[in-house]
Protein backbone atom coordinates (compact mmCIF):
# COMPACT_ATOMS: atom_id res chain seq x y z
CA UNK A 1 0.00 0.00 0.00
CA UNK A 2 1.39 3.01 -0.98
CA UNK A 3 1.64 6.29 1.69
CA UNK A 4 -0.78 8.67 1.55
CA UNK A 5 0.65 12.05 1.12
CA UNK A 6 0.81 14.69 3.23
CA UNK A 7 -1.29 17.62 2.41
CA UNK A 8 -0.04 21.07 3.93
CA UNK A 9 -1.90 23.65 5.27
CA UNK A 10 -2.52 26.77 3.12
CA UNK A 11 -1.19 29.75 4.49
CA UNK A 12 -3.86 32.35 5.92
CA UNK A 13 -4.66 34.74 3.34
CA UNK A 14 -2.68 38.61 4.56
CA UNK A 15 -5.41 41.21 5.99
CA UNK A 16 -6.27 43.95 3.78
CA UNK A 17 -5.91 46.96 5.46
CA UNK A 18 -9.27 49.47 5.32
CA UNK A 19 -8.29 52.39 2.86
CA UNK A 20 -9.25 55.48 4.82
CA UNK A 21 -8.04 57.97 2.22
CA UNK A 22 -5.57 59.05 4.53
CA UNK A 23 -1.99 59.10 5.50
CA UNK A 24 -0.77 59.87 8.57
CA UNK A 25 -2.14 62.88 10.19
CA UNK A 26 -3.93 64.34 7.39
CA UNK A 27 -7.06 65.79 8.70
CA UNK A 28 -6.91 63.74 11.74
CA UNK A 29 -9.79 62.95 14.13
CA UNK A 30 -10.13 64.22 17.30
CA UNK A 31 -8.95 61.08 18.91
CA UNK A 32 -6.07 60.20 16.42
CA UNK A 33 -4.68 64.11 17.22
CA UNK A 34 -4.91 63.25 21.11
CA UNK A 35 -3.06 59.54 20.37
CA UNK A 36 -0.41 60.83 18.29
CA UNK A 37 0.44 64.20 20.87
CA UNK A 38 0.56 61.11 23.58
CA UNK A 39 3.82 59.55 21.97
CA UNK A 40 5.62 62.56 22.47
CA UNK A 41 4.28 63.72 25.66
CA UNK A 42 4.99 60.29 27.74
CA UNK A 43 5.35 62.28 30.99
CA UNK A 44 1.82 63.45 30.71
CA UNK A 45 3.90 67.06 31.38
CA UNK A 46 0.74 68.73 29.03
CA UNK A 47 3.84 70.03 26.89
CA UNK A 48 6.00 68.57 23.90
CA UNK A 49 9.73 69.79 24.53
CA UNK A 50 12.30 69.27 21.87
CA UNK A 51 13.78 66.40 24.25
CA UNK A 52 10.49 64.61 23.30
CA UNK A 53 11.33 64.78 20.33
CA UNK A 54 14.39 63.85 20.14
CA UNK A 55 13.64 60.48 22.03
CA UNK A 56 10.60 60.00 19.34
CA UNK A 57 13.25 60.55 16.53
CA UNK A 58 15.46 57.98 17.93
CA UNK A 59 13.22 55.42 18.67
CA UNK A 60 11.23 55.57 15.51
CA UNK A 61 15.42 54.92 13.85
CA UNK A 62 16.42 59.40 13.29
CA UNK A 63 19.16 60.68 14.93
CA UNK A 64 18.67 64.89 15.04
CA UNK A 65 21.67 66.84 16.05
CA UNK A 66 20.10 69.84 18.53
CA UNK A 67 20.46 72.50 16.46
CA UNK A 68 17.99 70.19 14.21
CA UNK A 69 15.46 70.47 16.90
CA UNK A 70 15.64 73.53 17.60
CA UNK A 71 15.14 74.22 13.93
CA UNK A 72 12.11 71.92 13.82
CA UNK A 73 10.74 73.87 17.29
CA UNK A 74 11.00 77.41 15.56
CA UNK A 75 9.27 76.44 12.47
CA UNK A 76 6.38 74.67 15.08
CA UNK A 77 6.17 78.43 16.79
CA UNK A 78 6.21 80.45 13.46
CA UNK A 79 3.40 78.17 12.96
CA UNK A 80 1.59 78.37 15.77
CA UNK A 81 2.20 81.90 16.72
CA UNK A 82 3.60 80.80 19.99
CA UNK A 83 7.00 82.61 21.51
CA UNK A 84 8.27 79.38 22.95
CA UNK A 85 10.47 77.39 20.83
CA UNK A 86 11.58 74.93 23.64
CA UNK A 87 8.22 73.82 24.06
CA UNK A 88 4.60 73.28 22.25
CA UNK A 89 1.20 72.64 24.43
CA UNK A 90 -1.53 70.38 22.35
CA UNK A 91 -3.23 73.77 21.13
CA UNK A 92 -0.26 74.51 19.29
CA UNK A 93 0.23 70.52 18.17
CA UNK A 94 -3.09 71.13 17.07
CA UNK A 95 -2.49 74.28 14.96
CA UNK A 96 0.71 72.91 14.18
CA UNK A 97 -0.96 69.35 12.55
CA UNK A 98 -3.59 71.61 11.05
CA UNK A 99 -1.09 73.53 9.32
CA UNK A 100 0.23 71.08 7.58
CA UNK A 101 -3.11 69.15 6.69
CA UNK A 102 -3.95 71.83 4.62
CA UNK A 103 -0.31 72.15 2.94
CA UNK A 104 0.14 68.39 2.60
CA UNK A 105 -0.64 66.90 -0.95
CA UNK A 106 -3.41 64.02 -0.78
Amino acid sequence: MPAKAKTQKKAPKPRKAKATGRVGLVNPTAEEMKKAFSIFNSSNRSVISTQDISRVALEQGYSFDDDEINAMMEAAATVTGRASTTSMTFQGFQKLVAHYSRTMPT
